[in-house]
């Protein structure tokens, strides 16, 4: 699997198959019971509008079935998009609590200096 083949979400595949199929949401949407919205979402990687992890697996499913692309795959790039927001999440939190950390560091350091000055100040 290539580098390239593997930061391939879902919703890029979904886009290009439709696109290349020349079809429109409101039909897809009629055709698979599934909202517009939740169609234009899901090629946008925009998960988070959605239900759930089952319903997205579900409409994942439904949706590249219908474009003739292979539900495997699909579930696959989505399930990279899940573990990498994983990963960002896990950053992100590690970032803060670092920030968190450091902070009354800082203030301690502050009011240390602050006391020194007072303390070597000539009357």
């Amino acid at each position: 699997m290539s580098d390239k083949e593997k930061q391939i979400y879902p919703g890029e595949l979904l886009k290009e198959a439709r696109k290349k199929k020349r079809r429109r949401f409101r039909k897809l949407a009629s055709e698979l019971g599934i909202p517009e919205k939740y169609l234009e979402a899901l090629e946008e990687n925009n998960f988070s509008s959605m239900a759930g992890p089952t319903y997205i697996r579900g409409y994942l499913r439904a949706y590249s079935k219908k474009l003739d692309l292979d539900p495997e795959k699909v579930l696959k790039g989505y399930e990279r998009y899940l573990r990498d927001q994983r990963k960002e999440e896990k950053q992100a939190k590690r970032i803060e609590r670092k920030q968190k950390l450091t902070l009354p560091y800082i203030i301690a350091a502050i009011i240390g200096l602050i006391i020194l000055f007072l303390i070597f100040i000539p009357n």
